[in-house]
C-alpha cells in the first residue's frame, strides 16, 4: 500500500479561533534559520477568493530588523518582505500569523515566499491557537515549491490539505516516464519518498537534482525506496526508477541490494571578480550560506561583491551552549546594507587572551544591527570623529563574519 501522511489532528475548520499562523521549521528551510515571506492572506472562502481578512494584529516568532516585521507580509505589496527568524534555538520553529479580536473561521490561506536569496521553505502548516488547551493545533499541511505562490485549503475534516498553486508560470509536476534503455535522469521528473526525518512522518515529492544536495547516507536511503506515491492525482515513482543515474540503478530492474554509495558532486570553486576601479586585480569571492569556522579571503573594496546570506553555529566555551550567527549583505545602487546579530562564525569564551572569563554572557543583539555602507565613498579633507556616548554602542564598521566594530570600547 502507498504510504500516506498521517492525518492532522485537532479541531475542524468549523471552529473559530482568534489566532492563526503559517508555520515551518528549520529542517525544511533553504537557508538555515531564515524565512522570507512576501505576502500571507487568510480567506473565509475555500478557494482563496473574495475578501482578504487582515484586520487583526500581525504576530510572528521573531524577525531580523524593525523594517522586516510581520506587518510587511500583510500590506498587499510583494516588494516588502517579512524576515522571519526562529522563536528559539531549541525547536527552531519559524512562524507568522495574525491575532484577531474575535474568533475567525478560515477555509483557505495563500502565501508567497522569497527564494531569490534562498529564503524559502519546502513544507508548511496552517495552525490555529486553541485558547482552552493553550496550544497550537494543525489545521492543514502541505509541501511547498520554493518561491511559489500557494493556496492551501483548510478542509472541513482533519487531514492534510491539497496544494494547488495559482500563479502563472508556477512549475507543475509532470508524470514520471517509464525507464528507457538509456541511463539518464529526468531532471524535471519527480520522485516519491516517505520521510521519517526528525520523527516527523511526511511524503516527499522532489526532482532528481535535489539528490545532489543530500548527504550520502540520506541519498542511499532515498534510492533504496521502492514505493510510488500520488500527489495532486499524479503517480510518481521512487528515485531508483526516476533518477537511475544518480541512484546507480541503471540496467534492468536495478540491484537487489542497497544502492551503491553515490559520488558527491564536485564543488564549484568561488568565482573571481574585479573591483570597479581596478580592472587588473582579481578577487576570489567568499562562500555564502554556512560559514562556520570559515576564513574569508575576498579583499574586493566594492561591498556588492559580498552580497549573500551567511550563517554559522558555534560554541560558547564559557557558558557551554550553542550560538547562532545570522548575517546578510544586500546591495543597492549607491550603498550596501549589512544586517547582523553580532554573533561571530568562531567559538567564543574559554580561551580569552587574558585567561579570564567574560564578565557577561555572549548573546545575539536583541535587534539586528543594520549598517549602511556607501559603495563609492569620497575622501574629505577633514576627518569626522564619531563621539563615544556613555552607555551606548558606537558602531564604526562591521567585519565580514558579521561582528560589529566599536573602536572606542
Amino acid at each position: 500500500a502507498t504510504p500516506t501522511r498521517p492525518p492532522v489532528e485537532g479541531p475542524t475548520s468549523s471552529d473559530g479561533y482568534r489566532k492563526w499562523r503559517l508555520w515551518t521549521q528549520n529542517e525544511y528551510l533553504e537557508t538555515p534559520k531564515m524565512w522570507g515571506l512576501k505576502e500571507l492572506e487568510f480567506y473565509r472562502d475555500s478557494e482563496c477568493s473574495g475578501t482578504i481578512i487582515n484586520n487583526g494584529t500581525p504576530i510572528d516568532s521573531k524577525h531580523a530588523t524593525s523594517t522586516t516585521g510581520p506587518e510587511e507580509a500583510f500590506d498587499g505589496d510583494e516588494n516588502t518582505k517579512w524576515g522571519g527568524r526562529p522563536e528559539n534555538d531549541v525547536d527552531l520553529e519559524i512562524w507568522i500569523g495574525m491575532e484577531f479580536e474575535n474568533p475567525e473561521k478560515f477555509l483557505c490561506a495563500s502565501f508567497a515566499d522569497d527564494n531569490v536569496k534562498g529564503k524559502s521553505t519546502r513544507f508548511v502548516k496552517i495552525q490555529a491557537y486553541n485558547d482552552n488547551s493553550g496550544a497550537w493545533v494543525d489545521m492543514a499541511a502541505a509541501d511547498h515549491i520554493l518561491g511559489a505562490r500557494q493556496d492551501i485549503s483548510i478542509k472541513s475534516g482533519p487531514g492534510p490539505a491539497p496544494t494547488p498553486t495559482r500563479s502563472p508560470g508556477t512549475p507543475t509536476r509532470p508524470p514520471v516516464k517509464g525507464p528507457t534503455s538509456e541511463c539518464v535522469d529526468n531532471d524535471t521528473g519527480i520522485y516519491f519518498y516517505h520521510s521519517s526525518f526528525g520523527g516527523k512522518e511526511r511524503d516527499v515529492f522532489e526532482d532528481c537534482t535535489k539528490l545532489d544536495e543530500k548527504p550520502d547516507r540520506q541519498k542511499i536511503e532515498i534510492c533504496k525506496w521502492t514505493e510510488s506515491g500520488v500527489d495532486d492525482g499524479v503517480t510518481h515513482g521512487p528515485a531508483k526508477e526516476v533518477c537511475r543515474k544518480r541512484c546507480g540503478t541503471c540496467g534492468g530492474s536495478g540491484p537487489t541490494g542497497p544502492a551503491p554509495t553515490p559520488t558527491p558532486p564536485t564543488p564549484t570553486p568561488p568565482t573571481a571578480s574585479k573591483a570597479p576601479n581596478n580592472s587588473k586585480e582579481e578577487y576570489v569571492r567568499n562562500k555564502t550560506g554556512d560559514i562556520s569556522y570559515h576564513k574569508m579571503k575576498n579583499r574586493n573594496p566594492d561591498c556588492s561583491d559580498y552580497v549573500g546570506a551567511y550563517s554559522a553555529v558555534v560554541d560558547d566555551k564559557q557558558e557551554n551552549t550553542k550560538l547562532t550567527m545570522n548575517f546578510e549583505i544586500s546591495a543597492e545602487t549607491t550603498k550596501c546594507v549589512f544586517t547582523s546579530n553580532n554573533i561571530p562564525n568562531h567559538d567564543v569564551g574559554g580561551s580569552t587572551t587574558n585567561g579570564k572569563d567574560f564578565n557577561d554572557p555572549v548573546l545575539p543583539n536583541k535587534d539586528d544591527y543594520v549598517l549602511n555602507v556607501p559603495r563609492n565613498p569620497i575622501k574629505t579633507n577633514n576627518a569626522e570623529y564619531i563621539e563615544k556616548i556613555g552607555g551606548k554602542l558606537t558602531l564604526n564598521g562591521i567585519l565580514l563574519n558579521g561582528v560589529d566594530m566599536d573602536t572606542d570600547s
